[in-house]
């Protein structure tokens, strides 16, 4: 892909996904956010970070993890898969922009 650069198996990946909040469901949300980092943070201590930001309204998450190699996303998506669906009953996820390319030091991404 032009104007991405190439990523060894070695460099971390940096994962992000923006969703919309359903209406009416930030209170059940933020408590399966809370169950969903307890879940993973007890089986997947490689993560570098692993956050859940929600705008002010309450209307947009961003979920951001930064996996040190491409094993640690594929262990974090099979392990997780049950307990992300949960979630995703709470909001809806932006599909089109849920991986973006990270700037790297020496590699620009395009923009999307």
């Amino acid at each position: 892909m032009a104007g991405y650069g190439t990523i060894s198996a070695s460099e971390p990946i940096v994962y992000i996904d923006h969703s919309d909040i359903r209406e009416g469901s930030f209170e059940e949300l933020k408590a399966g956010i809370r169950r969903l980092v307890d879940f993973i943070d007890s089986r997947e201590p490689q993560l570098i970070t692993y956050g859940f930001y929600i705008d002010e309204e309450a209307l947009n998450m961003t979920v951001v993890a930064v996996h040190p190699d491409s094993a640690s996303l594929e262990l974090h998506m099979d392990i997780g898969s049950s307990e992300f669906r949960k979630a995703s009953a709470l909001a809806d996820a932006h599909r089109d922009r849920m991986l973006r390319p990270a700037e790297r030091k020496g590699a620009r991404a395009a923009a999307p």
